[in-house]
């Protein structure tokens, strides 16, 4: 039933580490917002909304995953038997693609490299870092938000020898997700790249011709 699918989906997480705890302490919010460890022990933000939806944020790979509606309807897609002690929690749900969506030149923009850069680029397989939790208040009361950051490194630097500074906000709605995308430039030339949210739907049958997306109507 959709009300126990939610419970499953919904993982308590645990808290298990001194990092996440120190994180916990600092951006949790009581009944909106937990920092914990989620699918394979990975720290995660979790989004509450006063009208029973929910998301959990990932902070490898800026990963959404899941997120179910008020009535149960999971949005976005996880097969079941996932094994997320490996890399394979970037493969699900939905994470920014950047500096290339695709394989190598696939999209026009895609920056030239020395080496081939991954698949979907850096940053979802990369770790994010909190900036900020909070509520914003709309007609209809408040509802959770969370802002994750990401910056070249040493590592991105030796695949692709650009500096950038992304920001991700996450604010979750009754029946709604926001998410936007910043990108700054943080070097001294100009910086060319491509991006993507890449997003795994959840419908209820794929290979029926007339498939909806679960947990939406008319779509």
């Amino acid at each position: 039933t959709p009300c126990v699918r939610n419970e499953l989906l919904r993982d308590i997480g645990i808290i298990d580490s001194t990092e996440t705890l120190s994180l916990h302490r600092e951006f949790s919010i009581p009944g909106s917002v937990r920092v914990t460890e989620g699918r394979g022990g990975k720290p995660k933000v979790s989004l509450t909304h006063p009208g029973g939806s929910f998301c959990d944020v990932y902070l490898y790979g800026g990963n959404i995953l899941p997120w179910v509606l008020a009535n149960g309807g999971e949005v976005f897609y996880t097969p079941d038997g996932i094994d997320f002690a490996t890399d394979s929690l970037s493969d699900w749900g939905t994470s920014l693609c950047f500096p290339q969506y695709g394989g190598e030149c696939q999209v026009a923009g895609t920056p030239p490299s020395k080496k081939p850069l991954p698949i979907d680029g850096l940053t979802k397989t990369a770790n994010w870092t909190i900036a900020q939790t909070g509520l914003y208040e709309d007609s209809k009361g408040e509802y959770p938000y969370v802002t994750i950051e990401i910056s070249d490194s040493e590592a991105t630097r030796a695949i692709w020898n650009n500096n950038f500074h992304i920001v991700m906000e996450v604010a979750l709605y009754h029946s709604a997700l926001d998410i936007s995308v910043t990108v700054k430039n943080t070097g001294d030339h100009c910086l060319k790249y491509s991006s993507a949210l890449k997003s795994h739907i959840a419908v209820a049958d794929i290979e029926d011709p007339a498939a909806n997306f679960v947990g939406f109507n008319d779509c």
